[in-house]
């Protein structure tokens, strides 16, 4: 089999893959939100007769598939990488990371306390709505692994050589290092703690962006001293 042929045959198994992780993700929800619903449905109608063991089985069903959910809606965002792919365009960084970090303020952590940073961004040639996701992703990830309800968190300018992007930095949890390769795979996570929140998703999707954007991905952290992602793309893809 020539090059030519094995790079078409990657190409389609790449695909296909797609194709069944998007299926996956989309319609296992369905059985999932029947499963929710009933177990919901049977602790309403009978709270007044099931016994305390029953209703804390019932919760742990509910919990299971709603975590469960949360995980094929990550599998589904990290389909559409490769599905809902937009063509390139200037895009401007720095009014993105601003719109994205007053969202987390005010609508998703209204009570945690915030000093933040932002520098003025290079704009960036790339698809916005992929980017936008990438820096959603690295900001929601500061204000969940914060430590306690106080959050430090810098957006920097970052040029290096030939490239350009930027920095996202917080004061976190932080990461062992036994876990930096670990976090950029689809549903692992930086600690073996049960009760860690998230799914495990945002880190895998942000590398397979930068990965399509022919870019670089960099992360630094140690516990109880936050991470630090830089994000790089080629200079042919950045302007000031």
């Amino acid at each position: 089999m020539s090059e030519k042929e094995d790079q078409s045959e990657a190409e389609k198994i790449k695909s296909e893959l797609v194709d069944l992780l998007y299926i996956i993700s989309h319609d296992f929800n369905a059985p999932l939100r029947h499963i929710d619903g009933f177990a919901r449905l049977v602790k309403e109608r009978n709270s007044e007769i099931l016994d305390e063991r029953t209703n804390l089985h019932l919760d742990q069903i509910t919990s299971a598939t709603e975590k469960l959910s949360g995980m094929f809606n990550g599998l589904l965002s990290l389909s559409r990488v490769y599905t809902r792919q937009k063509e390139f365009e200037i895009v401007d960084i720095n009014e993105l990371a601003q719109e994205i970090v007053q969202e987390k303020q005010t609508a998703d952590f209204p009570n945690v306390q915030t000093e933040i940073r932002i520098e003025q961004l290079p704009n960036l040639f790339c698809d916005k709505q992929q980017i936008e996701a990438v820096l959603d992703a690295l900001i929601d990830n500061a204000f969940t692994f914060r430590k306690g309800d106080k959050l430090s968190l810098e957006i920097l300018p970052i040029v290096a050589d030939d490239k350009a992007g930027f920095c996202v930095r917080d004061n976190g949890i932080g990461i062992e290092e036994k876990y930096h390769e670990e976090v950029f795979k689809p549903l692992r996570r930086g600690s073996s703690t049960a009760d860690m929140p998230g799914f495990g998703i945002g880190l895998s999707l942000v590398e397979k962006v930068i990965e399509r954007h022919r870019g670089s991905i960099e992360l630094t952290s140690k516990v109880d001293e936050g991470c630090t992602v830089v994000i790089l793309l080629p200079s042919m893809q950045t302007t000031t």
